[in-house]
């Protein structure tokens, strides 16, 4: 009874840690905490996107890139990838710019389905956080009326114990009563005394997430709030990753700990400190958001690369694939080889932004630096599948917590600790967050398997995952004699999320000083995974090349 006042009455910046710790998160992206204003953004007062002004009508509907046409096919600034981040660096660099890529279409891992009949789904990301960065990119390229928000209250669930337990919403009462359930009283009591008393320094300057919460708020949390929500996403390893790259804001919090107050006290100094040094400037996008809500595209959130590079015209090139970089000492110039649709084709630039998973990125800077290729070669990106399957809402089991009374699911989602001999990383209610996405007699999860902490799920077949998907919502969500699935999608990323494990900070700042000058490496290996720390890189890269080309 204690610990149950204890979670009804708890102090305002306790509730606030344990919100941050678990956001409305995207279940693939990072929360918007991680890295608060980012330390690879350098603040300053010019417009976010100031290079090209473009029409709606153009942004939603871009036209197809015209063979690249240009006098000795030179650039100021070649950009190999076209996610996100290597979209917006070529809105946001000045001097003339191609932005190529291999794939067909851009947006990498931005991968929305709308081919099954009545069904829209994702196969990459699935919401975003909706920071001001990214609604400023948003409003610029047209797009602010395709928004669509999730209802900030609705429940995020820890499975434990063969029962669901709810975790504090952002935009709900603060209550902690399902935190304690999960828990337990004791448990709690960790966290809550951890969260107070003076905060003991690392053994190591950069010690990994599980070290950090086992030192400071037990060991309780660690497995059963801290880890899921690593593992799905992340799809990480807590024991390996590193807290200063996956948590920094905390990490920092951490550090300013010392004395009585601890992590509370660390966090209310975070803070101040952040509203003396804010960061970069956006320009107002003019959108209202409800804090704890994640967003999303009416069409999915493929319009976003697809606006993006109907705005870049014909500097965006697809089905580009960069198979060679060399650098000149006497000219400092770059020549980037390509096999492209036309045929071979060599590219001249005075700047290279390198925006690619890690592996390719490897591959890539071998001709430049074998010590950035070693580097970039160690950051793994262990194989994630992601699976979408649709059920009648008949077939979910009354007695679960989140199971509606006329039957379906209702909530944001559920988080699965590896401890509870359960495959499936966690699920996502993809029609209780956006309803116009299934049949409404139909609930459509996704759900995502593989990981740092199942390297040998990669080998699965399609259908041996969507059988285990399937045997794991019949033990956590579903009546006994629920039917098979429909199964819309099995999306297998063989190289996923890179991992910022302990060690990746230094190897990324040991590529950067291994490579030329005016080679710039950004994207998700280097400055966070989520969208709008992809949009953060962007503007960081963008600030490098403009450096170079002075």
């Amino acid at each position: 009874k204690l610990a149950m006042g204890m979670a009804s009455h708890a102090p305002p910046i306790l509730f606030f840690f344990f919100v941050s710790l678990v956001p409305a998160y995207s279940f693939l992206t990072s929360p918007s905490l991680r890295h608060g204003s980012s330390p690879l953004v350098t603040a300053h007062r010019s417009p976010f996107l100031t290079r090209r002004t473009l029409s709606p009508a153009r942004a939603v509907h871009p036209r197809s890139a015209a063979p690249l046409r240009m006098s000795e096919d030179a650039v100021d600034c070649l950009v190999i990838g076209a996610g996100v981040t290597g979209l917006t660096t070529g809105l946001l660099t000045s001097g003339s710019v191609l932005v190529a890529d291999k794939s067909e279409r851009p947006g990498g891992v931005f991968e929305t389905r709308d081919d099954k009949e009545g069904y829209l789904f994702e196969d990459g990301p699935n919401t975003f956080q909706p920071t001001e960065s990214t609604l400023s990119l948003i409003s610029q390229v047209g797009l602010s009326s395709d928004l669509v928000f999730t209802d900030r209250s609705l429940a995020r669930y820890v499975y434990s114990k063969g029962g669901l337990y709810s975790l504090p919403s952002p935009g709900g009462p603060p209550d902690l009563s399902g935190l304690v359930g999960l828990l337990s009283p004791l448990g709690f009591a960790r966290v809550a005394i951890g969260a107070i008393l003076p905060v003991s320094p690392p053994s190591k300057s950069d010690e990994t997430v599980a070290d950090f919460f086992t030192r400071t708020l037990g060991e309780p949390l660690l497995k059963l709030v801290v880890d899921p929500f690593i593992s799905t996403v992340y799809c990480g390893d807590p024991s390996k990753m590193s807290m200063r790259s996956v948590f920094p804001a905390i990490a920092k919090a951490g550090d300013e700990g010392n004395g009585f107050g601890g992590l509370i006290k660390g966090f209310i100094a975070s803070r101040k400190a952040a509203k003396l040094n804010p960061g970069p400037e956006f320009p107002e996008s003019g959108i209202k958001v409800k804090k704890g809500s994640s967003a999303s595209l009416q069409g999915g959130l493929k319009k976003l690369p697809e606006a993006i590079a109907g705005a870049l015209g014909d500097m965006y090139q697809s089905s580009w694939e960069a198979t060679e970089i060399s650098h000149s000492p006497d000219t400092s110039l770059f020549t980037t080889c390509f096999d492209t649709p036309q045929g071979s084709k060599k590219v001249t630039s005075k700047s290279v932004v390198l925006a690619v998973p890690p592996p390719a990125a490897a591959r890539l800077v071998g001709g430049l630096s074998e010590e950035a290729a070693q580097a970039l070669g160690a950051i793994s990106a262990p194989a994630v599948h992601a699976v979408s399957l649709a059920y009648p809402k008949t077939a979910f089991d009354p007695e679960v917590a989140c199971v509606e009374e006329g039957g379906g699911v209702q909530g944001f989602g559920v988080l699965v600790p590896r401890g509870e001999q359960i495959g499936t990383l966690g699920f996502q209610f993809i029609n209780s967050m956006f309803p116009d996405r299934a049949p409404r007699d139909e609930s459509l999860l996704l759900a995502y398997y593989g990981g740092a902490q199942d390297t040998e799920a990669a080998s699965l077949s399609a259908q041996e995952v969507s059988a285990r998907v399937h045997k794991d919502a019949l033990k956590m969500l579903l009546n006994k004699d629920a039917p098979e699935p429909k199964v819309l999608s099995v999306r297998t990323w063989p190289a996923g999320i890179p991992q910022y494990n302990v060690g990746h900070g230094a190897a990324i700042e040991a590529a950067k000083k291994a490579l030329p000058e005016g080679f710039v490496l950004g994207g998700s290996m280097t400055g966070g995974v989520s969208i709008g720390d992809c949009v953060l890189s962007a503007r960081a890269c963008a600030q490098e090349v403009k450096a170079v080309l002075k």
